[in-house]
């Protein structure tokens, strides 16, 4: 699992490790947006991202706080990006 603030490089560390190890990528935002990035339910989103959860392999990558304990607990890796704030202004 891949964490941290707004632009601090989370979806771009996300992919590049997909592309690398051949892990299944999915990026919060993704799964709890629709289109026009109007909010999901959020009973459809969790149980969408359990789903997820249940695969031998993924890398999830965002911050939903209401789902991090239960990412974290269930992620061998947890990535933490924590650049200078001015980084993730730019």
């Amino acid at each position: 699992m891949i964490f941290g603030p707004p632009g601090s490089g989370k979806s771009t560390l996300a992919t590049k490790l997909s592309q690398l190890k051949g892990i299944p990528v999915y990026h919060l935002d993704k799964i709890y947006m629709s289109a026009g990035w109007k909010k999901r339910n959020f009973d459809h989103f969790l149980a969408d991202l359990k789903e997820i959860l249940t695969k031998d392999e993924w890398i999830v990558d965002g911050n939903g706080r209401d789902t991090l304990e239960m990412r974290y607990q269930l992620a061998d890796i947890a990535i933490y990006c924590h650049p200078p704030l001015t980084k993730c202004i730019y």
